[in-house]
């Protein structure tokens, strides 16, 4: 069994539509994404399309948020943020207003992207003898970004 482990889309459809078409090329179906579908790119909508038909309508436990996630959810405190630079918040502000304009993929993400969304996801796969962890940078419930 093969799973691709993605992470870091950033809103880059063209970069996530290559590795797509790579994975469909080597006949891999299965997905787990580690976080940070939006952010810097230009196509919000199209990656979170991607996002919610394709990994989370197949498997809801495949996925969880990484930290521009959350900043778009609002979900940082402001102790999060205090290290960003305006870069990021400028580019999810982007991110925000473009996704405002399409209903459906706006309410994808607010419906999923929540504070239990980015605890870590445990697994198993059929023939391994271990469990694996899903999970952004900290596996620490307190401070998961």
């Amino acid at each position: 069994m093969h799973i691709a482990l993605l992470s870091d889309i950033h809103a880059n459809f063209e970069a996530l539509a290559a590795v797509v078409a790579d994975m469909d090329a080597r006949h891999i179906a299965d997905c787990w994404y580690l976080g940070d579908v939006v952010g810097y790119g230009p196509e919000p909508v199209e990656c979170l399309r991607w996002l919610s038909e394709l990994v989370h309508a197949e498997a809801p436990e495949s996925w969880v948020l990484g930290n521009h996630d959350a900043m778009l959810a609002g979900l940082l405190a402001e102790y999060d943020l205090a290290d960003t630079n305006g870069t990021p918040l400028a580019a999810i502000e982007l991110n925000r207003a473009t996704l405002l304009t399409q209903p459906g993929a706006t309410a994808f993400w607010r419906e999923q992207f929540t504070d239990d969304r980015a605890r870590p996801r445990r697994h198993t796969v059929d023939g391994l003898d271990y469990t694996l962890c899903l999970l952004y940078t900290s596996p620490e419930p307190t401070r998961p970004y």
